[in-house]
């Protein structure tokens, strides 16, 4: 059995603070994903994280991160602390590694589930213990994928940094509607291109990522506000709340209310 000791969504450290412990001998294992840039100790030394990457500390190997030096902010993560005896042969069986920076696109990825597993040591609902053992496998799952799609394909090389740069800017303007012909235009390519060259490094064409990315945003907001939908359909950039519903309840085979119930 999984069982998160400690956990938290969007932490935001001091600028001053180092999270310094040694290893432990308890099965204790850190997962960290990352909002924004942090140095931290790896196997391979001391390296930077950049926003949406993750970390997995085996629960021997010391705990040593902080603020890079030339940042005016603190860092940014969602994390939690896992006690188990199962973690290490799921990470063998995903091929993710212990104490290396997993690199991925995504600050977000792992945060709905955290909310989850918060919610769920809160209410202490029936089986709750179960339903938190199967999000931390949700969880590694996520990371797994990710770190996989990071892997460029040759021919969207030469656009790598203006594709993560265009996918950061829908992360953060998801309530603006955005269309294809926009977003090309800012990588100074044709539509086609830019569906072809997207598609090859995230895996989705545009449109069906920024679906994706709204619907991740609208999970957390259900889990962790009391918002109306109509409030959440529009910071999510869904053009109504009739429409945010019948969206979402394709993607998630229940309505929203009914995943804020029981999501």
């Amino acid at each position: 059995m999984h069982i998160v000791q400690h956990a938290d969504v969007q932490t935001h450290h001091d600028k001053s603070y180092v999270a310094k412990r040694n290893g432990n001998t308890d099965y204790v294992w850190d997962i960290l994903c990352f909002s924004n840039n942090c140095m931290l100790l790896t196997a391979d030394g001391i390296q930077e994280a950049g926003s949406g990457d993750c970390f997995i500390k085996a629960p021997e190997f010391i705990e040593y991160h902080y603020t890079p030096s030339a940042y005016p902010e603190g860092f940014i993560n969602d994390w939690m602390h896992v006690q188990s005896r199962e973690i290490e042969s799921l990470l063998l069986q995903l091929k993710l590694p212990v104490n290396t920076i997993i690199r991925t696109q995504y600050p977000e990825l792992v945060r709905g589930s955290i909310q989850r597993i918060l919610n769920e040591k809160r209410d202490l609902l029936p089986y709750y213990e179960e339903t938190i053992h199967n999000l931390v496998e949700r969880v590694l799952i996520k990371i797994a994928r990710a770190a996989m799609e990071t892997a460029t394909p040759s021919s969207s090389k030469k656009y790598e940094e203006s594709l993560r740069a265009l996918r950061l800017r829908l992360q953060s303007s998801l309530e603006r509607q955005w269309s294809i012909g926009e977003m090309a235009c800012q990588l100074g390519i044709s539509t086609s291109r830019l569906s072809v060259l997207y598609k090859e490094r995230f895996g989705l064409s545009p449109n069906e990522d920024l679906i994706h990315m709204r619907i991740d945003k609208a999970k957390l907001l259900l889990l962790s506000t009391d918002l109306k939908l109509q409030n959440i359909a529009q910071m999510c950039g869904f053009k109504n709340e009739y429409y945010f519903s019948r969206v979402f309840k394709e993607r998630e085979d229940m309505a929203p209310g009914a995943f804020r119930r029981w999501g």
